[in-house]
């Protein structure tokens, strides 16, 4: 189903409608979970201010021309939390 993977946020009816309009929902979703496409709300985050695109952007600009040997000093972080569900 490439209407999955172009557009993460499109919803099940909205894929049947696409492709395969005489297809029930549950089938839809049968077909999904058996290809390994798993379903999550969006948690909703705030945008960007223009100060800190730009302030990206020039750290962008700094660094890369930076050879792999630099960036082995860097450790990432995206400060997300991790949770291990009840089932396992």
């Amino acid at each position: 189903m490439q209407g999955v993977k172009k557009d993460r946020q499109i919803t099940q009816a909205e894929l049947r409608d696409m492709y395969a309009p005489n297809v029930s929902l549950s089938t839809i979703d049968w077909y999904l979970y058996q290809n390994n496409y798993r379903k999550w709300l969006v948690k909703k985050r705030p945008k960007l201010e223009d100060r800190y695109v730009f302030q990206r952007l020039q750290w962008e600009l700094e660094h890369k021309d930076w050879t792999c040997e630099q960036w082995e000093g860097v450790i990432w972080s995206d400060e997300c939390s991790v949770e291990k569900s009840d089932s396992g």
